[in-house]
């Protein structure tokens, strides 16, 4: 099997990348910023995945079989793109997020009616506003966050499930683990590095129950669903750990790091996680459920939260 994965360079692409190199033939990564090169068994190439004509040079050159598509964050750009692929491969992988259902736009306010409190199923309802990150004002062309104007998968997912080509649809939750740009437990892990005795935290995000994946689970995900034909055509939630709220994981990574300090609660407006969650209604959790995947490809988590934890932590004592 000779596999293209489109978005390498981040976090989630090189796992994936990374996983896939021993089960396969071949791993063709393509980036805009990636030279020509061999390494660590991948072959490296240039690609524009806006160029759907380049990229189909590429899937042409290699006798690419799969793509794995983890940079898909424009409908026109993904649509011009499988459309010069469709027919032409036997599986195309798309890494879509949990942003798509309607409970994601009532955390954002951007919908109404009341949350659900159980775990959202792939037939949960979607958000009925577009394009969620978009701004009053149109960011500048110069802005490096330019592409989250047009950002959105829900359209993204409508063209995938047209294809002719198997296709399969993999929601994320958040995810977290060495190589995270954003950070996602920092404010818990590095104060606990740092050695406070108090860590104050708003009661809010404490009590916020939301749903955090394992980047290597992610990709030992996308491996499962290549051998598994259950898996295309297929829509599937990628759930590794079970949601908690944030108080569960502090406790978590208190025993992780073996920080022995106190979690107080508090209520203020000028803290820096409530200010920067003050667009957001805390009150409606994010409960994704897993089970359909565990179902119709057997899935398991190859790594427990508590190891992932301990792997995002050492990365970060490691960091300069």
């Amino acid at each position: 099997m000779n596999i293209l994965v489109l978005g390498i360079g981040g976090q989630i692409g090189n796992a994936i990348a990374g996983r896939l190199v021993a089960e396969c033939d071949l791993v063709l990564c393509v980036s805009r910023s990636t030279r020509s090169d061999t390494r660590d068994g991948l072959v490296f190439e240039a690609g524009d995945r806006s160029d759907a004509a380049s990229i189909a040079q590429l899937i042409a050159r290699y006798k690419i079989d799969v793509i794995v598509d983890v940079a898909a964050y424009s409908v026109l750009d993904t649509e011009k793109l499988i459309r010069q692929l469709d027919g032409t491969i036997a599986h195309y992988v798309l890494l879509s997020s949990s942003d798509v259902y309607r409970q994601y736009g009532l955390l954002h306010r951007t919908e109404r009616g009341r949350p659900e409190q159980g775990l959202l199923t792939e037939t949960s309802p979607l958000r009925t506003r577009l394009y969620p990150y978009r701004a009053a004002e149109p960011r500048s062309p110069t802005d490096p966050l330019k592409w989250m104007d047009d950002y959105d998968k829900i359209p993204i997912e409508s063209a995938v499930q047209g294809l002719q080509t198997p296709s399969t649809i993999l929601r994320l939750p958040m995810v977290f683990g060495p190589g995270d740009q954003q950070d996602r437990f920092g404010w818990a892990i590095q104060p606990m590095l740092a050695g406070v005795e108090r860590l104050d935290l708003p009661t809010n995000w404490l009590n916020w129950t939301t749903t955090y994946g394992y980047v290597e689970n992610v990709a030992a995900t996308v491996s499962t669903v290549l051998k598994d034909r259950r898996a295309a055509p297929g829509t599937f939630n990628l759930v590794d750990f079970q949601p908690r709220s944030h108080r569960d994981w502090v406790g978590l990574i208190a025993q992780v790091v073996g920080w022995g300090g106190q979690v107080e609660d508090v209520k203020d407006d000028d803290h820096p996680i409530s200010k920067a969650t003050a667009g957001l209604d805390l009150s409606v959790p994010l409960r994704i459920s897993g089970d359909k995947l565990r179902a119709e490809t057997g899935f398991r988590p190859v790594v427990t939260p508590s190891e992932a934890l301990s792997a995002t932590v050492s990365a970060l004592r490691s960091a300069p």
